[in-house]
């Protein structure tokens, strides 16, 4: 491509992770002059999509990389993974495996950005938590609503009806903050012992997907995660309340964000992240930054955008979003498991005239594998209906707030165990084990009057926050302070038409 050495920019965004991409798509119909660039040679940053050789060489970069969002990365390969694995694009898998509740606020901002027609999403349909008995273990799906709850044979006539007066508490649990602000500070198990007289809580833990213990969840954490869990069943169909972008998750929604930005004439590099920020000195340049890439060319910009990771911290920024408190962990260790099996079991339909899903959510407790110390172990199943996988097979995404080799033991032990309750036949054919980190706290030396935007990492859950959303909302008013239409665009041909009209 031509050199950049010497052009000006209205933006330079730095990254292509999902906030990056987002704000890139916002900006695409603004007029702004756009360059985005990426230190890596793949999009999406923490929530790339890779190939089995992408993820090996993945793994030797970051054995040399100065950067503190992944740690401790390594593949095992079975024996039998040598004679099942199919060619290594057969195999799209995420680093940030995400799912997203119906009622996301990401689903109407694709809409009306005109760029839903260009995803694909499907359903993640069962919510399953493992365990364990004297007689074996089992993994039992959690009940979905009132019909589910009292067909449930396991549960006593009493409990049945403690979780139907707790699921309608939760159902509009703001409206009644007498019944909970006081426990907001408490274990959620506890309140629910003391409130509505539940004595077991995995299931429920389940549906808020924390990755602490129980003695570490909040009340006030947990409730509105929950609340959101059973108000997203049926929005798009019934029988499942959340979704997940295929082929890749995040990193395809990244990639159309990208494109629409570089249809409406955004310049894009990868292979090059940001070296320096220097103040302007030129009185005859409006740019307030001169930057030099990583390859030597030097642009200048009158706002820059990134994360910590992309932007050097020479100079004062503002940051981005606040970092979310409660249980959430500063680490989580995570693993990337291709299984020889499709696991059908996990995707089964489970309300008439539902849609096959393609995502399963299987919850091992705190303590159901080894010592109550542990935290819990979430496993996302992907079925080879997401694009990520060839058919026959199936990927498990695995995380836990135990850091470290313990936190990979944990990981392996779960896989092993779902594997052995589920499938005795099926087999791990090749994992990727690493550490995720999460940003630490913004230093003094950032600053509200800066041009250069940080964003502050999303959370290491599983979940899509819609922090996201704000966060790039965010950076748009930043840098247009007069718009008031974010993300809402008309067909461009018609956006085309309005320009001509108003140049006339």
């Amino acid at each position: 491509m031509d050199s950049l050495d010497g052009s000006s920019y209205d933006v330079l965004i730095s990254g292509t992770g999902i906030q990056q991409s987002l704000l890139a798509l916002a900006l695409s119909r603004s007029g702004k002059k756009v360059l985005h660039v990426d230190k890596d040679d793949t999009y999406g940053g923490p929530e790339a999509a890779l190939s089995l050789q992408e993820a090996e060489q993945w793994v030797e970069k970051l054995d040399s990389a100065k950067q503190t969002r992944f740690s401790n990365a390594s593949i095992t390969k079975s024996a039998e993974g040598e004679q099942k694995l199919s060619p290594s694009r057969a195999y799209n898998l995420s680093l940030a495996p995400t799912l997203v509740y119906t009622r996301s606020g990401l689903l109407p901002i694709l809409v009306s950005s005109k760029t839903n027609e260009q995803l694909e999403f499907m359903a993640v349909g069962g919510w399953f938590v493992f365990e364990k008995q004297e007689d074996g273990a089992r993994v039992v799906r959690v009940p979905n609503g009132r019909e589910d709850i009292f067909a449930d044979p396991s549960l006593t006539l009493k409990m049945k009806g403690q979780l139907m007066k707790f699921l309608r508490f939760v159902a509009a649990f703001e409206e009644k903050p007498e019944t909970w602000q006081p426990h907001r500070e408490v274990p959620f198990a506890n309140f629910l012992s003391e409130q509505f007289g539940l004595p077991a809580v995995d299931t429920l833990m389940a549906l808020c997907l924390s990755l602490e213990t129980p003695e570490k969840t909040t009340t006030e954490f947990a409730l509105p995660r929950i609340a959101r869990h059973l108000r997203s069943i049926g929005v798009f169909g019934p029988g499942f309340g959340a979704v997940i972008p295929k082929w890749g998750g995040l990193s395809e929604v990244v990639q159309v964000a990208c494109r629409a930005c570089a249809v409406g004439g955004g310049i894009y590099v990868l292979g090059q992240g940001i070296s320096s920020i220097e103040p302007t000195q030129s009185e005859d340049d409006d740019s307030l930054y001169s930057v030099q890439l990583s390859n030597g060319e030097k642009v200048s910009a009158q706002f820059i955008v990134g994360c910590s990771e992309d932007l050097p911290g020479s100079l004062p920024a503002t940051t981005i979003g606040t970092t979310v408190a409660g249980a959430q962990p500063d680490t989580v260790s995570r693993s990337i498991t291709i299984i020889s099996s499709p696991m059908q079991h996990l995707f089964v339909t489970v309300a008439e005239g539902g849609v096959s899903p393609a995502g399963a959510v299987v919850v091992f407790p705190a303590g159901s594998l080894s010592s109550a110390a542990h935290p819990p172990v979430q496993i996302l199943v992907h079925s080879s209906d997401t694009g990520e996988c060839p058919q026959g097979q199936c990927v498990a995404y695995s995380s836990t707030a135990l850091a470290g080799q313990q936190g990979q033991e944990l990981l392996a032990e779960a896989i092993k165990s779902l594997l052995a309750a589920q499938d005795c036949e099926a087999q791990a054919l090749w994992s990727l084990s690493y550490e995720q980190h999460a940003e630490a706290v913004a230093s003094s030396n950032e600053t509200s009057q800066s041009n250069i935007l940080k964003f502050q990492d999303p959370p290491l859950d599983f979940v899509f926050d819609d922090a996201i959303i704000e966060n790039v909302q965010a950076a748009w008013q930043t840098i247009l302070p007069e718009a008031d239409d974010f993300m809402v665009f008309g067909e461009r041909n018609e956006d085309a038409q309005e320009e001509a009209e108003d140049e006339e």
